[in-house]
């Protein structure tokens, strides 16, 4: 149980700024974020998406295929 607690402290920090670059970009602040606020939210944390890449990294970020990411949906793909 210790460890998990560790990580929890360490990672709390990192979340709240990945958090707030998601909620920036989340334009219409409906909880999502499309294509072109992914494009840029990635670049905004120092992750070039363009193309194809892109393209790929949405299609594997939508897990539950509704054509567009949720926070949690970001997180899952950010923390792989």
């Amino acid at each position: 149980a210790m460890a998990s607690t560790e990580a929890t402290d360490m990672d709390a920090e990192v979340l709240a700024a990945i958090k707030q670059a998601f909620d920036r970009y989340d334009l219409d602040k409906n909880g999502y974020i499309d294509l072109a606020e992914l494009s840029s939210l990635a670049e905004d944390l120092g992750e070039s998406l363009q193309g194809d890449e892109l393209q790929e990294a949405y299609r594997s970020l939508d897990t539950n295929g509704n054509g567009r990411v949720s926070f949690e949906e970001f997180m899952m793909w950010w923390n792989e």
